[in-house]
């Protein structure tokens, strides 16, 4: 099997949030979250079940029953943004971040990147419309150490909008 080195993808990528879920990629403001610490992860699960019957030993059909999303990464700039961003239920009302209102923040995330696979540097955009932060988010204050918030979004079903996509342009 022949392979393609210029297939293998290298660069950069920078995430942003909106926060208004449903927002189309050029649509409303969008915050870029800064410089991260070991990039930007994009994770994706597919849960099968197997369709099995009494006359044969192999399942006869393999069925989609659940799709996860998610993103994860450090964020090396500590900002209050960054922060409030991280954690799901906080309220942001500079200067204070308010944890215990129990509302879930919901918004709208994209990574944008360069695709070097295709031998023109095209952007590559991936858009999750509606997500939220979801896992434990902690800082650890080090003498001599940046910052970093390690923060997970996780991606839902919205009305009408598909829950991710991933462009080349």
């Amino acid at each position: 099997m022949a392979m393609t080195v210029a297939n293998v993808l290298v660069g950069t990528a920078a995430l942003s949030f909106n926060p208004n879920p449903g927002d189309a990629v050029g649509v409303g403001v969008w915050t870029e979250l800064g410089y991260t610490e070991d990039g930007v992860i994009m994770t994706y699960t597919a849960d099968t079940a197997d369709v099995e019957v009494e006359e044969e030993t192999f399942p006869i059909k393999r069925v989609l029953v659940k799709e996860t999303i998610e993103v994860t990464c450090n964020l090396a700039e500590s900002t209050r943004v960054n922060l409030n961003q991280a954690m799901a239920g906080a309220t942001l009302a500079a200067p204070t971040i308010t944890l215990g209102a129990g509302a879930i923040k919901e918004l709208n995330i994209k990574i944008i990147g360069t695709n070097l696979g295709d031998g023109a540097g095209t952007t590559r955009t991936i858009h999750i419309p509606y997500c939220t932060a979801t896992g434990a988010t902690n800082q650890s204050y080090k003498k001599g150490e940046k910052v970093l918030t390690p923060v997970t979004f996780q991606g839902y079903s919205g009305t009408g909008v598909t829950v991710c996509t991933i462009t080349d342009a």
